[in-house]
């Protein structure tokens, strides 16, 4: 059980530090708050390189049924309505034309999950986070600049291509902690993932009021901040903590 030890000395911990029980009682530290460690600090890193990643992509996640339409030049979203582009016009309308953009990113994204971790093991996580940080800044910055929806799909195809800062993140994890520790600090990216997505369309919406291409703007834009706390994660992930 996953708690957080708060006002007391227990078990000799920090004042405040998240602890796990093991099945005799006894407590261990996983991070310590108030003390933190290096590996505690990479840690920390880690997971806001995983907020600012995921919290971008939650940006876009409320107008792009409206930007694809406006790209597709559909007077609306109904099936029988022509549109302007060739492509959307071939595929049935604005919305059959979102399913396809979504569908392709998916399949994108489950591709490069077939050489993002061998290329990571090959040439580390961080070297990994880059590339898939850096993907997805140039990817909406691209899909912010789409003038036509064939554009915005190859943007999107992109994206998905460079997508596996999750998958790299759970690897780092995996490098610098114990058997006992892994299965709680990796439950913590579910639920970081949970609140990017209760937050991050709510502040797409909002922006989106002020431009509709803005909340890419901001996504690149903090896919950048996420690069720049990358390099804050200075442990080395080569380093194995004893199994046990």
């Amino acid at each position: 059980e996953i708690i957080l030890v708060t006002g007391v000395q227990t078990c000799a911990l920090p004042i405040w530090a998240a602890a796990a029980f093991l099945p005799d009682g006894r407590a261990f530290v996983m991070i310590s708050i108030t003390h933190p460690t290096a590996r505690d600090m990479a840690l920390y890193a880690v997971y806001l390189v995983v907020v600012i990643d995921i919290f971008a992509s939650a940006l876009s996640v409320p107008i792009m049924p409206f930007y694809v339409r406006t790209l597709c030049g559909c007077a609306s979203a109904d099936v029988a309505t022509s549109c302007d582009d060739p492509v959307c016009e071939q595929l049935g309308g604005a919305t059959a034309s979102l399913g396809f953009m979504f569908s392709s990113f998916a399949i994108a994204q489950l591709v490069s999950n077939a050489w993002l971790g061998p290329l990571s093991d090959a040439v580390g996580r961080k070297a990994i986070l880059t590339l898939t940080l850096g993907g997805a800044c140039l990817g909406a910055f691209a899909s912010g600049l789409a003038p036509s929806f064939s554009w915005l799909v190859a943007a999107r195809v992109f994206i998905g291509f460079c997508s596996g800062t999750m998958s790299t993140a759970n690897a780092y994890i995996a490098d610098i902690s114990s058997l006992k520790e892994r299965p709680a600090l990796m439950a913590n990216m579910g639920t970081l993932l949970q609140l990017c997505f209760m937050f991050g369309p709510g502040v797409g919406a909002g922006l989106a009021e002020l431009d509709r291409r803005a909340p890419f703007w901001v996504s690149a834009g903090t896919a950048v901040l996420a690069l720049l706390d990358r390099k804050s994660t200075r442990l080395n992930s080569s380093h194995q903590y004893d199994l046990v």
